[in-house]
């Protein structure tokens, strides 16, 4: 009942604010069901399996911060994220912080990468054979 509780304020939060993209936005049925397979037993431990499980996946702090605030409201807890991603030791945050550098590292690369044409293999050909006659 609570995690459709969160799912439903989840999707009216998308639906008041149309900066989230999506058909579901924050959550999606398939989340839910993930999210009920880990089995929490509490719900301080529910609302951390949420935030990491739903925040976590988001792009922007301020999207992490909707799904923490909907998961404290609905839940009535308390989830503080930097202790979530920090309790089976540094692993987790060290994880996303790898993971969060591999997606800077990529986008920095793929800045001025462009399509080309099929055409530009020939082209590339052409100029070869061209060179080759020269030399001969």
């Amino acid at each position: 009942e609570k995690l459709v509780r969160v799912m439903r304020e989840l999707q009216a939060r998308r639906q008041a604010s149309n900066v989230f993209a999506g058909k579901h936005g924050f959550i999606t049925p398939r989340d839910l069901f993930r999210w009920a397979e880990r089995r929490a037993v509490g719900y301080e431990r529910l609302a951390e399996d949420g935030a990491l499980l739903l925040g976590e996946r988001l792009r922007s702090a301020g999207e992490r911060e909707v799904v923490i605030e909907v998961l404290n409201k609905v839940l009535k807890v308390k989830v503080d994220r930097e202790a979530v991603l920090t309790r089976d030791g540094d692993a987790p945050k060290r994880l996303l912080d790898r993971v969060q550098a591999e997606q800077v590292a990529l986008l920095e690369k793929s800045r001025g990468v462009g399509w080309m044409d099929g055409d530009d293999d020939d082209d590339q050909q052409k100029q070869q054979q061209q060179q080759q006659q020269q030399q001969q």
